[in-house]
């Protein structure tokens, strides 16, 4: 609608850090856009009507009576235009009443904000924004809360973060944590042998967006915090271990090419732990003397065990992902944890699984692997090398052979194009010049 255009210009900084603010004038300016197409009867009469489809006797009869009568226009005390009709006919009457309904109809539309003079549409339109914009304060409220509540948790003094990291980064205003975006939320800490950092990112459910609330309720999901303690490099050996539950885990190995490259699904041993859930937690691997000398800790053993203490909150475990071959990011040498989050009261319940990334940072980074093993897992990497150096050695013939294919079938077509002399002596250049090809090829070989 033309309204649209007399909105209030806003900052393109504005317009750039909030999607939510683009989003409600889109919904705004849609939702009036139908409301206007509703309220139109059909097109306005009298403005797509060209002069010479008018009537012509009523418009001659118009202009003979008011010269012959003298018509006037007078005002009323109203300030509304009355028509003294005296001695006008019928037909000249009606075409003045049309004209002027005609210039009301036409000031109501084009108004700019001529569109909320009625009351049932532009009242539901008004609803539908009102509606938009308190979810996005609601949603943004909620995130914040649940973020906040996570750093207050882990990230104050005296907490796990802060009693095991030097330095803890400040985000906005004080607070420990930057937003990225509305359910996004990161924290970075370093000062910690073994290790150049550690990033915790707080992926949460888009509340402060009433579609993405809506696709929820088809495909849920649930608010997760993901670490990622980057390793030195000599701190880290060759090794590629995942645990997580069966569904997390299935998804891991099919996107993540470390999995699928090294790893193998294996079983714990239950002489060595009786107690592992195989059925809650299942483990891919590269070996599993690997798995075997880095999980059988105690205190490892202890947290991940479902009968045990901290059985509470090995509900909100999802995944624990160790590799010094990761394509995600630029960091290759990653401990990664992926946990759900609990309600912003029950935060406390996450301490436990919290308490695991200290412990398992100092658990591989003091690790040293055999030396059999340590032999094995560097054939393995070089045999991944190798493959992976073969496939884009293929690649790359298959796609020369295909432009080379490409180019024979284009001189081809321009030469069914030419006339025949013209395409004769195209022949016979194409050929000499492939002996000559041939010819060269024959005194590099001799």
């Amino acid at each position: 609608p033309l309204w649209v255009g007399h909105l209030p210009c806003l900052p393109c900084g504005m317009v750039r850090r909030s999607s939510m603010l683009q989003r409600a004038l889109l919904i705004l300016a849609l939702t009036s856009s139908a409301l206007l197409c509703v309220r139109a009867d059909g097109p306005l009469e009298g403005l797509d009507d060209a002069p010479s489809e008018r009537p012509a006797t009523a418009a001659t009869q118009t202009s003979s009576d008011r010269q012959a009568a003298g018509a006037k226009i007078t005002t009323t005390q109203s300030g509304e235009a009355t028509l003294e009709s005296l001695g006008l006919s019928s037909e000249a009457q009606a075409e003045v009443e049309r004209l002027r309904s005609t210039a009301a109809r036409a000031s109501a539309v084009f108004s700019p904000f001529g569109v909320f003079e009625f009351g049932k549409q532009e009242l539901a339109a008004c609803a539908v924004l009102i509606f938009f914009l308190i979810n996005m304060a609601w949603g943004r409220k909620v995130n914040t809360k649940l973020a906040m509540s996570w750093a207050e948790a882990f990230a104050k003094p005296d907490g796990i973060l802060d009693k095991n990291f030097a330095l803890i980064d400040s985000g906005e205003k004080g607070s420990k944590l930057m937003r990225e975006a509305g359910n996004c939320f990161k924290f970075y800490a370093s000062g910690r042998r073994h290790v150049e950092g550690l990033l915790a990112t707080l992926n949460l459910r888009a509340r402060q967006d009433i579609l993405a609330m809506m696709w929820y309720l088809i495909n849920p999901i649930e608010d997760t915090v993901t670490l990622e303690a980057f390793m030195t490099e000599a701190s880290m050996p060759a090794l590629v271990i995942a645990i997580g539950t069966p569904k997390v885990l299935r998804r891991m190995a099919q996107e993540q090419l470390d999995l699928d490259k090294f790893t193998k699904k294996m079983q714990a041993p239950r002489d060595l732990m009786p107690n592992w859930p195989h059925e809650k937690l299942h483990i891919h691997a590269e070996h599993s003397s690997l798995f075997t000398d880095l999980f059988n800790d105690p205190r490892l053993l202890n947290t991940l065990n479902f009968t045990g203490p901290h059985a509470k909150a090995l509900k909100y475990l999802r995944s624990m992902h160790f590799t010094n071959d990761s394509h995600e990011g630029s960091h290759k040498r990653v401990l990664r944890f992926t946990f759900a989050l609990p309600a912003a009261s029950a935060m406390a319940d996450l301490a436990p699984l919290m308490a695991l990334v200290p412990l398992c940072i100092d658990l591989v980074g003091g690790y040293k692997v055999a030396p059999d093993l340590k032999a094995r897992t560097e054939a393995s990497r070089t045999k991944a090398s190798e493959k992976a150096s073969k496939d884009s050695r293929n690649a790359r013939i298959e796609a020369l052979a295909t432009r080379k294919q490409d180019k024979a079938l284009e001189e081809k077509a321009k030469l069914m194009r030419m006339a025949p002399d013209d395409r004769a002596r195209a022949e016979e250049k194409l050929r000499k010049k492939q002996m000559e090809k041939m010819q060269r090829k024959r005194t590099k070989t001799g």
